[in-house]
């Protein structure tokens, strides 16, 4: 830097060299911090960001694949699992990256408790109960299973027995931490109505009894009297309500299946052992000879 003075005798001139310094602007220095950082789904978490030196933009990456541009964001965390954060702070020299991995744990839930309350649990044929569910804790799904062959998916269903007997009634919640179940045996008993005759079942047939895997087979009823409930069990966990109903077998085995038939009067059942007969099929090398 240099200055120039003049007049009637001359001009004067002062030198200053390396007299004025301009820095280069530094990117911002970054951290950042979080509370909590581990805790039960839904979790919810603040996240506090650390920066020294001017900040023209903020980045957040919570490694759920949500992101915000606040100083300050809260986020919540709605899927068990171990997340790594990553914040980036900015201004016009560059910028700072900071990443923490695993940072946040979210765990899931526990299991939900559950019970269950009905209304009537005894009377005649065709008998209408209200269920209703109580659940403690998260839980997304449930299902019924009435002891009748039917179910539901409802928290408080409504279900009509159709046929005399005692039922054992299973109902069953599900969340993000499992699943919890509550059975009561016997809780469900239905009288027969007068005045109707019992249906029942003479035989029953299948369109095929044996074959190699899978195999579909049809089953087709011959009863004596009016029937309001069909329920088949084919003997690999698998059931139906349908008069006549078609069934795949994935597994090879053999299988003992079994038809009740029941109206509001009373109920009668038939079980053929053995009666369906499935082979695996069994795969040859092949051979090839040269000539």
């Amino acid at each position: 830097m240099s200055l120039t003075e003049s007049g009637v005798g001359g001009s004067a001139t002062e030198t200053k060299t390396s007299y004025i310094t301009v820095n280069q602007p530094a990117p911002p220095e970054a951290d950042f911090t979080a509370s909590p950082t581990s805790g039960t789904v839904p979790l919810t978490v603040t996240f506090t960001s650390i920066v020294t030196g001017s900040v023209s933009a903020y980045a957040w990456d919570f490694g759920d694949g949500s992101t915000s541009t606040q100083a300050n964001p809260t986020h919540v965390y709605e899927t068990p699992g171990t997340y790594t954060v990553v914040f980036t702070a900015t201004n016009a020299a560059g910028s700072t990256r900071v990443e923490k991995a695993d940072y946040i744990t979210a765990n899931p839930p526990p299991p939900p408790e559950v019970d269950f309350t009905a209304s009537p649990t005894s009377g005649t044929a065709p008998l209408e109960v209200s269920f209703t569910g109580i659940v403690t804790g998260q839980a997304t799904s449930y299902s019924w299973d009435f002891g009748d062959g039917s179910g539901s998916t409802s928290l408080n269903p409504i279900h009509t027995y159709g046929v005399p007997g005692s039922y054992t009634v299973t109902f069953t919640a599900t969340g993000l931490g499992g699943s919890g179940s509550k059975t009561k045996p016997n809780y469900i008993s239905v009288s027969p109505a007068s005045g109707i005759t019992p249906p029942e079942v003479i035989t029953f047939t299948a369109d095929i009894t044996s074959g190699l895997a899978p195999l579909t087979v049809v089953f087709s009823p011959t009863i004596s009297g009016t029937a309001t409930l069909y329920l088949w069990e084919f003997g690999d966990g698998s059931t139906s309500n349908l008069i006549t109903p078609t069934h795949t077998y994935e597994d090879p085995g053999i299988y003992t299946v079994s038809l009740k038939v029941g109206n509001a009067s009373g109920s009668d059942t038939l079980v053929r052992k053995n009666f369906i007969k499935v082979y695996s099929r069994i795969y040859l090398p092949l051979v090839l000879k040269n000539h």
